[in-house]
């Protein structure tokens, strides 16, 4: 393992990490404090990080905080439950790519081409760890290692890595007949990847395949670009071919499928019941997991939405193609009310917890009001903070 300094990379994130959010402020002519009608969004926190030309490209929630990145690669790390600055830091040149971040154990990694960057959760940077391969897919992290798709010698490969080996970090590779472009999911213990060679792979982490099928894997009919999905129930894969399936976890054989009939790009979305998948000509599709006929019929379909957020005990919450945050009766699909703003370029959620940033660097801490009386900020339209009920019906 190589350890690459970037002295002025390294120099300009020390200089941020000690500003911390000077130049920021929690204020952008929010609206006033006021008793708040059922059925409408408040901001829970608001920060301004006053970005101007370096706008907002993406934000996560990574453990605790909520990581933001910016075009030139500069990040924050906001706290999730008040939106303070924890630090900044010039993590990669502004022109290279840098990757989605994951959490792997105590750390924050984040991916970029050929190497990993691992930072605490302080936000101090600890190393560089190279891989000498081109990075193909987001990361899936487990404890000490990251799973991760990457082309070595003009094949696709499926690799395992320590963040804590001193030599070699790639502890193993599988190769693929295809390329790893979609990010694996890691359960217990077990790594489940999905390749452009439309095979989904089941492998322990001493790289043994568990599934007896024909070569090992299960095979759909066309090129996997969405990340997996894996949790107790099964194994959630959406394929070029148009379908999304759901296989069991230990045999690898179709529990039920849903026919989309068109390619499935993005990754479905998962709670305790229901599977929330977007498809390009029709929405966000509620598809029940456990219970229903091999072929799968949605519960609902949200005709506007372009993404899954995150759900509470009533709601879920979607983003819709005009950049708003919808909230959805879980069981009949009904919109129950939605975002007046609809500059919310970013929507990331966990838990019930919804956040949203504009593209110039207003970051929010959003809350459903689901009942009166309460009392807050509501999340008001811009150029008209504070006029007016944030969220109409």
């Amino acid at each position: 393992m190589k350890i690459n300094t970037f002295l002025k990379v390294a120099l300009a994130a020390s200089i941020l990490s000690g500003l911390g959010g000077m130049g920021c402020t929690h204020s952008r002519d929010p609206g006033p404090f006021v008793e708040v009608p059922a059925g409408t969004f408040v901001e829970n926190w608001r920060i301004d990080l006053e970005l101007g030309r370096n706008p907002v490209t993406a934000i996560d929630v990574v453990g605790d905080q909520l990581i933001v990145r910016t075009r030139s690669n500069l990040v924050y790390g906001l706290s999730a439950d008040g939106g303070t600055i924890r630090w900044s830091s010039q993590v990669l040149a502004p022109d290279r790519t840098l990757g989605r971040p994951e959490l792997a154990g105590d750390k924050i990694v984040f991916p970029t081409y050929g190497e990993l960057i691992v930072y605490s959760q302080a936000g101090r940077r600890e190393k560089e760890i190279q891989i000498d391969r081109s990075v193909r897919s987001a990361i899936a992290a487990d404890g000490e290692f990251v799973y991760l798709g990457f082309d070595y010698g003009g094949q696709g490969r499926l690799g395992r890595v320590s963040l804590t080996s001193p030599y070699v970090p790639v502890r193993w590779e599988l190769m693929a007949r295809g390329a790893v472009s979609a990010a694996p999911a890691v359960f217990q213990g077990v790594v489940y990847a999905g390749s452009e060679d439309g095979n989904v792979y089941a492998i322990t982490d001493e790289r043994l395949a568990i599934w007896s099928l024909p070569g090992n894997v299960f095979a759909t009919g066309g090129p996997i670009r969405a990340d997996v999905k894996v949790d107790d129930t099964g194994v959630y894969v959406g394929s070029t071919d148009g379908k999304l399936y759901a296989l069991d976890r230990v045999t690898g054989k179709i529990r039920w499928q849903y026919f989309a009939g068109v390619p499935l790009l993005t990754a479905p979305g998962l709670t305790g019941d229901t599977v929330y998948q977007f498809v390009s000509d029709r929405g966000v599709v509620a598809i029940d997991k456990l219970a229903g006929e091999p072929a799968r019929q949605p519960r609902w379909v949200a005709d506007y939405a372009t993404g899954f957020v995150t759900t509470d005990a009533k709601h879920v919450y979607l983003r819709s193609a005009d950049s708003r945050i919808v909230a959805v009766d879980k069981t009949t699909g009904a919109a129950a009310f939605r975002s007046e703003r609809n500059d919310l370029r970013f929507v990331a959620g966990r838990d019930g917890a919804v956040f949203a940033a504009t593209a110039d660097g207003l970051i929010l801490g959003v809350r459903p009001v689901k009942s009166g009386g309460v009392v807050g900020t509501v999340v008001a339209a811009p150029g008209n903070r504070g006029a007016s009920p944030g969220l109409g019906g």
